[in-house]
């Protein structure tokens, strides 16, 4: 046999091709994937047949579940946080510059954006954004953002006119994703098809929402009794994270962690009741059937004894004492939670030590590591949020209220005006020193902006530029220096600061001890 032939047969052997098929090894069949069964339906097949059980699970784990139940909080607190004045407008329009080529400019409009933030915030109080009266607009933002990861979906209904209840004759009806009518499935003559209540046209374009007006697990509610009526698309805001391109609806976002959830918190109730039993020391009266029980009986003529501390009992000739000790808690409990956890955090999105409360074991440059990642996470839902929900309901908002002349602005210059920029939720320094010493090289090389890095923390650009302003006005009105302090430039001051902040890096990157631990 020649040499390559050798080399062929060898190739064979080690690609596992002795039979000549390409294939994937994730489709081979056998003894080991018997039970791996997956069918080409598609996304809407699929969600119609789980949807309900999966919106009512998940909705369990939010009244039952520690995990859930924080993880649901955490979106609140990262994704809207504190925040109250969310809107920053950035209005203005193209001028033609001054240079010889009279290169256009960015000429920002300032007055426009003070008048529509100052009647957006006025808008956003509570009883005015919703028809309810119940809730301003950061109410309204969290509740978004709870629902759509808990049930997949966010539903509103836009309410013009005098029904809004405020002078801008505009408000929203915040409705549960129940309210859709989720078993109306139904071809049109025209083409249309309504597929959970959505009624959309040939081109998959949604035409409008079948809604009822009663949640049908309300009191006295009732599946079959409620009857859906029909709202136009234009009248109804419906936002879902999208995973496939012909969904209808959204899942929540716990779907491939809800099983490991749920089964976690009953393994974590059987290791607390063992644990309780362990602790109590129970045990078991036997007998010979020699001796007759003279001590204590229960009320069904059972023995039982009562036990003090420091006192023994003799037992009765005949009566024996059987102890039983369950091995609850144990080591291993803590590392399978912690096992259990990470799994369901990569479905979440979320960090281990942020789901579990867990900092045992968290250095410096781990935690740093992970909360980068973390922080892209949010982001991307920050931006989700601004683009189907807080952007299209300004713009609603705004066109309204110069239409009606609450906000008074040229209604042609729309397209001017309707430039928002919503900001979210930022997070602060993890080494404050060496990031703003960073920004500081950035700036002077133009590698950055001042605009940028104060956005970046949060802040805005025009904020704090004015406030700078005003502050040293203040100071110059009472006769306060605000010059800053000199600066050690020596190079022995230099090492100094470089040696401590070295001792400050390595204490940081040391394992902590005594660190707050997740229960």
């Amino acid at each position: 046999m020649s040499l390559i032939s050798h080399i062929g047969t060898a190739a064979r052997i080690l690609f596992g091709r002795q039979t000549g098929k390409r294939a994937f090894n994730g489709a081979q069949g056998g003894r080991l994937y018997a039970d791996w069964m997956a069918g080409a339906t598609s996304s809407d097949a699929e969600i119609r047949s789980s949807f309900r059980k999966l919106l009512d699970r998940s909705r369990d784990l939010e009244r039952n579940n520690d995990y859930q139940r924080g993880y649901l909080g955490d979106c609140e607190d990262n994704i809207v946080g504190s925040i109250r004045q969310d809107l920053r407008m950035d209005c203005g329009e193209y001028v033609p510059g001054k240079g010889k080529d009279r290169a256009p400019v960015w000429q920002p409009d300032r007055l426009a954006n003070t008048i529509i933030e100052n009647a957006w915030l006025e808008w956003g109080k509570r009883g005015s954004c919703t028809v309810c009266g119940r809730y301003s607009w950061r109410d309204l933002k969290r509740l978004a953002v709870r629902t759509v990861p808990r049930d997949g979906n966010f539903l509103a209904r836009k309410i013009y006119g005098a029904a809004s209840g405020n002078r801008f004759g505009f408000a929203l009806q915040i409705w549960e994703i129940d309210h859709l009518d989720l078993n109306k499935f139904q071809m049109l003559s025209d083409g249309s098809e309504i597929r959970f209540g959505i009624e959309r046209d040939p081109q998959g374009r949604v035409a409008a929402y079948w809604m009822m007006a009663r949640h049908p697990g309300d009191m006295g509610g009732s599946f079959m009794s409620s009857t859906s009526t029909r709202f136009l698309a234009s009248e109804v805001y419906h936002a879902f994270v999208t995973e496939r391109a012909e969904q209808s609806i959204g899942l929540p976002w716990c779907v491939s962690a809800i099983t490991r959830l749920r089964q976690l918190g009953a393994f974590e109730e059987a290791a607390v009741i063992a644990a309780r039993l362990g602790a109590s020391k129970a045990g078991f009266f036997k007998t010979t059937g020699q001796g007759e029980w003279t001590g204590e009986t229960g009320a069904d003529g059972r023995a039982v004894m009562s036990a003090e501390p420091g006192q023994f009992e003799q037992m009765p000739e005949g009566w024996d004492l059987a102890q039983w000790n369950p091995e609850y808690p144990n080591i291993e409990t803590s590392e399978f939670r912690k096992a259990m956890l990470r799994g369901v955090a990569t479905s979440l999105g979320t960090s281990y030590t942020t789901l579990g409360n867990d900092l045992e074991s968290v250095n410096f440059s781990s935690a740093r590591v992970g909360l980068f990642d973390e922080r892209e996470t949010w982001k991307k839902h920050q931006l989700f949020f601004d683009e189907c929900l807080w952007e299209p309901i300004f713009g609603d908002w705004l066109s309204t209220s110069m239409t009606s002349g609450a906000v008074n602005l040229p209604l042609s210059k729309f397209e001017k005006f309707n430039r928002p920029r919503f900001k979210g939720r930022r997070w602060p320094f993890i080494d404050p020193l060496k990031e703003i010493e960073a920004a500081k090289g950035a700036i002077a090389l133009r590698l950055g902006s001042r605009r940028q890095f104060i956005e970046e923390g949060g802040g805005d650009v025009e904020d704090v530029f004015h406030d700078n302003v005003e502050d040293e006005k203040l100071a110059d009105d009472i006769g306060l220096d605000l010059s800053p302090p000199p600066i050690e430039s020596t190079p022995s001051a230099i090492a100094a600061a470089a040696a401590a902040a070295s001792a400050d890096e390595a204490a940081a990157s040391a394992p902590a001890k005594g660190a707050k631990t997740g229960g």
